[in-house]
């Protein structure tokens, strides 16, 4: 299995929990998958639109089985120099970064996020993703949870088994 497909089945095991989640906090809750340009949605805008009292949000999901370090990756590049990864490009809203092991659930705000870490370019070092092997040069940067629960408004949640 190469990385993109571990990342895949990791993703689609969250899926479901993320999914029960979104329904119960808002009114209406879409999968930018059925738009008719899926793909540019579901990559500049996230994985999901979310309506609660006539008032839309755009959400990215990003998932990870565990919570060894106390810290968010927000990925930089996804094929450095070509492609600018999620957390540079992304325009949704909020993120809702997923913990599988811990089933704990953070929601941030993504504008606030990317402002706080572009104001503080010697606070976090941009190192190349290490976790899988893969062909293309991914790079990120490893937030402290705390620090963007601070600046950008972090809601955390246990979810249900």
């Amino acid at each position: 299995m190469n990385s993109f497909e571990k990342c895949r089945e990791i993703e689609a095991e969250s899926a479901s929990s993320v999914l029960k989640y979104l329904q119960n906090t808002y009114d209406f809750v879409v999968s930018t998958d059925e738009f008719k340009h899926a793909k540019t949605y579901q990559q500049y805008y996230g994985d999901y639109l979310c309506v609660k009292k006539h008032s839309a949000v755009y959400i990215e999901v990003k998932t990870e089985v565990k919570n060894k370090y106390g810290n968010f990756y927000l990925e930089t590049w996804s094929n450095k120099p070509q492609n600018r990864g999620w957390f540079k490009k992304c325009l949704a809203d909020y993120i809702l970064y997923h913990f599988l092991e811990d089933n704990v659930i953070y929601i941030f705000d993504l504008q606030k996020a990317q402002e706080y870490i572009e104001s503080n370019p010697d606070k976090y070092a941009e190192k190349p993703q290490s976790k899988y092997n893969q062909m293309n040069k991914s790079y990120g940067i490893c937030a402290s949870i705390s620090d963007i629960m601070h600046v950008a408004g972090c809601l955390t949640v246990k979810l249900e088994k």
